[in-house]
């Protein structure tokens, strides 16, 4: 009796696999949602809060280039609002806020949120930007701007 019920598990287990052959779908090995194409590139910010979630995807946004730092990515989200490309704006914010994130602390302190002027606005540039308020967002970028440029109180 034991041996039919392993033998009958076994093979009820196998069924899965046959109903998997078949011809793989065109985008395999692209991204979900791509239609087999390259990751969706957008101009439009997303995964922000304020926005409906209309899709679980995001799209890939533009990048700023690598080496830049805080002050030079803040200078390229300024001119992507500028020219619509909130998008190519919400990448170089939240790159920007990566790079006032960093800091030294104790480990016992490391999960206290920072309270660098910065990080803060930036967090409100980014809200503001997920809102569809770039005004605020600019204003925002400034004042982050003119943070970055008195390290003593940082």
């Amino acid at each position: 009796m034991r041996t039919r019920f392993l033998a009958a598990a076994l093979a009820l287990s196998a069924i899965p696999a046959f109903a998997q052959t078949g011809s793989p779908p065109a985008d395999q090995g692209q991204p979900v949602g791509t239609g087999g194409q390259a990751m969706p590139l957008s101009a439009k910010p997303s995964n922000l809060a304020g926005q409906g979630a209309a899709s679980e995807l995001s799209p890939r946004l533009p990048s700023a280039p690598e080496s830049a730092d805080a002050a030079q990515l803040l200078a390229i989200a300024r001119s992507a609002i500028a020219s619509g490309q909130t998008g190519a704006a919400q990448e170089a914010l939240e790159r920007a806020e990566t790079r006032a994130l960093d800091r030294s602390v104790p480990p016992s302190q490391a999960h206290t949120p920072s309270a660098d002027p910065v990080v803060a606005a930036l967090s409100a540039a980014l809200a503001a930007l997920g809102a569809g308020d770039t005004a605020a967002a600019q204003r925002q970028i400034d004042a982050a701007e003119k943070a970055l440029a008195a390290p003593a109180a940082r």
